[in-house]
């Protein structure tokens, strides 16, 4: 399984309009062909745009491949809600070369609370519909109507933490139920995402930036994993951890904390720099020390941040799959 993580640092990941950094994001997420994406810091447009992409994909399913249309699967008030939303969208399905031609503008739609309130209603009509047989009937013309990880995802979760723009987007090949835990540091008002899929069990995470945060945040989802390889379940961790992996691994050394790392869970960085190669980084975590670091920086700060945690023994490689270009954060991919 490859998992792809992205801190994308309040950029709008399915914007259309605007060209922006976030488009480009969404295409280089879509290009590597992960099993699952996960986008933490989304925007609350994103949001939006999530569910407006998704309606209109059933749309396009409803014209492109009929045998396989959501509307014709509803009834009764759903289907009501369903029209209502998709009247919103405006699609065109006469004169135009496209096929369907959808006018009105999606971030208009995205800053209307009636508008989402309508469309959030389609959506839900739609809820035991699933896509993939329409996907697949359709994918040319959704390729070319669609944000390409609508395009491409058939599952997908938003999960809206009520913090400004704090948010997950999460897309899957496969069917996926998500459940969420508190951070349990101190005045932080984080969640860690429990995703089930496949039978695992994935946990992600954007911990809390103060200097013990991300080190409690790492103790708490190592926790976890010990909890779910204790049932027999499949169990990995990923996410900015806000805490550099080689300084957690100093402090660790330094006071003989005992964390369930080591023995039962190992942390899976990105590959060292070559040869002779290090980068310094001033420790928050080991009170202004200054670390030589052999692994490379997953954030602006020079900090390796972003990595994963697996059960001890596990079979795990995580690369960085996209710079620090796009945002203030690489992607990484965790295969396992």
């Amino acid at each position: 399984m490859q998992i792809l993580f992205w801190n994308v640092q309040t950029k709008n990941v399915l914007s259309r309009e605007h060209g922006a950094a976030g488009q480009s994001i969404a295409a280089q997420a879509a290009a590597l062909n992960c099993d699952i994406v996960i986008f933490c810091e989304v925007t609350n447009e994103s949001m939006a745009l999530c569910e407006i992409e998704e309606l209109k994909r059933n749309v396009l399913i409803d014209h492109y491949a009929p045998d396989f249309s959501p509307r014709a699967q509803l009834t009764g008030q759903m289907q009501t809600d369903y029209d209502n939303g998709v009247a919103l969208l405006q699609a065109n399905t006469t004169r135009t070369r496209r096929g369907v031609n959808f006018t009105a503008r999606a971030d208009q739609l995205a800053r209307s609370a009636t508008s989402m309130a309508s469309i959030g209603d389609a959506i839900v009509a739609t809820g035991h519909y699933n896509p993939v047989a329409g996907m697949n009937a359709a994918q040319q013309q959704l390729s070319e109507h669609l944000v390409p990880l609508v395009a491409k995802y058939p599952y997908c979760h938003a999960r809206d933490v009520a913090q400004n723009h704090r948010n997950y987007l999460i897309y899957s090949r496969m069917p996926l139920q998500c459940t969420f835990h508190q951070v349990t540091v101190a005045s932080a008002q984080r969640e860690i995402v429990e995703i089930e899929v496949g039978g695992s069990v994935i946990y992600a995470v954007h911990a809390p930036a103060f200097a013990s945060g991300g080190r409690d945040t790492v103790q708490q989802l190592a926790n976890l994993i010990v909890q779910q390889t204790g049932q027999g379940r499949q169990a990995v961790a990923i996410g900015d951890m806000n805490c550099d992996c080689e300084e957690l691994q100093a402090y660790l050394a330094q006071h003989n904390t005992p964390m369930a790392l080591g023995t039962t869970v190992s942390i899976v960085p990105p590959p060292a720099l070559p040869a002779g190669q290090t980068t310094e980084f001033r420790s928050s975590l080991l009170r202004g020390r200054t670390l030589n670091k052999r692994l490379p920086p997953t954030q602006r700060s020079g900090g390796t941040l972003d990595y994963a945690l697996v059960p001890a023994g596990t079979q795990a490689s995580l690369q960085i799959a996209v710079g620090i270009d796009e945002s203030d954060h690489a992607a990484v991919m965790l295969e396992v």
